[in-house]
């Protein structure tokens, strides 16, 4: 099986005017894509009571300084590099959903960020991802969609989503 490459905005690419690291990893047959379109609506369904329309920011700075900024380094190492193989299916089964569930995505996503801030704090600590997962879920959830929702915010903070971007 050949590995999936997805971009990070870091070093080494002149050409494009900007840097870019490229993250390597294969495929976890267990791990199963659809299963996020149902999370995301049940944490939608969970968290609708919150106020909607704010605007996502994609801007992305290089995983590295995110990770000092942020004071993520060690929980990155040990933690959300063992989810990177699941950001490229994630990213491109939300690329390729409708309208709709992209519209609830944008509602969880901001949701989450405003959950973060504590404080005017925007760094995302791993007290802060812990808390934010427990806020999430409904008891009812099974441990693999407790991990699929940990999975969901590793991959927000992996594509600049959440978490502080300036020092």
């Amino acid at each position: 099986m050949n590995p999936i490459v997805m971009k990070q905005k870091g070093s080494n690419n002149k050409q494009a005017g900007r840097d870019i690291n490229e993250y390597y990893f294969g495929t976890n047959p267990d791990f199963d894509i659809f299963c996020f379109e149902e999370l995301i609506d049940e944490i939608y369904n969970t968290l609708s009571k919150e106020e909607q329309g704010k605007e996502l920011d994609f801007s992305q700075i290089g995983i590295e300084k995110k990770n000092r900024i942020n004071e993520l380094e060690i929980y990155f190492n040990e933690t959300i590099q063992e989810n990177i193989m699941h950001f490229t299916p994630l990213h491109g089964f939300i690329e390729n959903s409708d309208e709709d569930f992209r519209g609830k995505f944008k509602y969880v996503v901001s949701t989450i960020r405003s959950s973060i801030i504590t404080d005017k704090d925007t760094r995302l600590t791993g007290n802060k991802i812990e808390r934010i997962v427990q806020n999430i879920y409904p008891q009812n959830w099974t441990y693999q969609k407790k991990q699929y929702a940990l999975v969901l915010i590793h991959y927000l903070y992996f594509i600049c989503l959440i978490g502080k971007k300036e020092e």
